[in-house]
């Protein structure tokens, strides 16, 4: 995903190292512990994204619960919240108390993201649809580094203070695949930025209904979570 051009700057906290793979372009996660994860977490998504749900569930998985989804016209900018959008797309965005958050990632291209942690909330914005679904990756697996590590504040789990701000220095990123993936293979594929998967199976040259079904749910489940399914 990544070239010569990755800036990592990561400290311990409590002696521990938090690792990402792929490592962002940009990434400065502090010392100081910032925000406290714990069940009563809200997420707040734009008004016209009936899809987050779906796009979302990584991120539970890594949490351990699910946290309530709210439009962004049903909560108040710049309360305690996890804030998930596009650009342009999400009303908060454009709030004082958020907009200082959000770097000019518009400049990165295609496919760049900002996740911001601070004490009173995290942000992912991405330049498009399939930017915001690699923020959310990352998101998941900074929270599983965090549970890893012990990573606490006033006794709760917490995630460090962070700034990332990542895009892909290559357009095409992906792997040939002989045969069908689990849903679970899928969304690892997807955690690691893959944006093509070339798929070979005999099943292409004795096609009947039931396989038929399988890989068309196949190939929607990898659009969705922006992959490119070939053929």
């Amino acid at each position: 995903f990544h070239g010569m051009s990755v800036i990592l700057a990561v400290l311990a906290l409590s002696s521990a190292v938090l690792e990402l793979h792929p490592q962002p372009q940009k990434a400065e996660i502090q010392e100081k512990a910032g925000f406290m994860l714990d069940t009563d977490l809200t997420v707040v998504v734009d008004d016209a994204s009936p899809e987050m749900q779906a796009l979302l569930v990584p991120l539970f998985d890594a949490l351990g619960f699910a946290p309530a989804v709210v439009a962004a016209s049903r909560f108040k900018p710049g309360e305690r919240a996890l804030y998930v959008g596009v650009l342009g797309e999400h009303d908060h965005f454009k709030h004082n108390k958020l907009k200082r958050y959000l770097p000019d990632i518009d400049t990165f291209g295609e496919e760049a993201y900002a996740l911001r942690i601070w004490k009173k909330g995290i942000l992912i914005a991405g330049s498009d649809r399939i930017g915001m679904i690699h923020g959310i990756h990352t998101l998941a697996q900074l929270v599983r580094s965090a549970r890893e590590n012990h990573m606490e504040y006033r006794g709760k789990q917490a995630l460090p203070n962070t700034d990332i701000v990542d895009y892909p220095d290559l357009s095409m990123r992906g792997a040939y695949i002989r045969g069908p993936l689990t849903d679970s293979q899928l969304q690892q594929f997807a955690s690691l930025k893959c944006s093509m998967l070339v798929f070979e199976s005999d099943d292409f040259y004795t096609m009947d209904d039931d396989k038929a079904t399988l890989w068309q749910s196949l190939f929607r489940q990898a659009r969705d979570t922006g992959i490119v399914p070939v053929p």
